[in-house]
């Protein structure tokens, strides 16, 4: 499991067609969390970071990854369409029996009104989950003699190192390690590596 996508969908019944429950439509989300949960009991995710199709200005979809609830994702002025936005996690393999839990938190006290109307999740385990994505994110990009082996978004200066294991077969010439640029988003306009380091280790044999 390495991502969950989050649409928010526009629906007639609400207030400028949605997606969200507030008159014109907007919504403000504040932060997401994620567990798995299964019979050996309750497993935590880490969320290291978030990439939407667009952010407000001044709401980024970053903000739900650090804001701890003083801002959040909104979408004025594009209301009354579909949005998306992947939620990128520390990968884990997921064991039988186990269900996803997600919770989505909307906590801006200020505007109690600017609840998600409409929503669809999905999960996947997708070594490029965004898809193209841009808004609020900045990738970590590998590549293995110029072809895509995955792609994921850089944890921010106050979350936990993330890890990346890459499988290099035999006759493999060239790791290339690229950044992105933040992209759209106040706070999200450039992306550095801070303290990185590659390790190199022989592949385990069979059992």
């Amino acid at each position: 499991l390495s991502a969950v996508r989050l649409e928010v969908l526009p629906d007639a019944r609400l207030g400028g067609h949605g997606p969200g429950a507030a008159p014109n439509g907007n919504f403000v989300l504040t932060g997401a969390h994620f567990a798995l949960v299964g019979p050996a009991g309750r497993r935590e995710l880490t969320l290291v970071g978030a990439v939407a199709d667009f952010s407000q200005s001044g709401w980024s979809i970053g903000s739900t990854v650090i804001s701890e609830g003083t801002l959040g994702w909104g979408i004025v002025p594009e209301t009354g369409k579909p949005h998306q936005a992947v939620f990128f996690l520390d990968p884990v393999a997921v064991v039988a029996g186990e269900r996803l839990e997600v919770r989505l938190e909307q906590q801006q006290h200020n505007y109690d009104q600017h609840l998600i109307g409409c929503f669809r999740l999905a999960a996947t385990g997708d070594r490029d989950p965004a898809r193209g994505l841009a808004a609020g994110g900045t990738f970590l990009t590998v590549l293995l003699d110029g072809q895509l082996v995955q792609r994921s978004v850089i944890p921010l200066v106050d979350q936990p190192a993330s890890r990346i294991d890459v499988a290099i077969p035999a006759g493999a010439r060239w790791l290339t390690i690229a950044t992105s640029d933040g992209g759209f988003g106040d706070g999200f306009q450039w992306g550095t590596l801070g303290d990185a380091r590659i390790a190199l280790e022989p592949a385990a044999s069979a059992p």
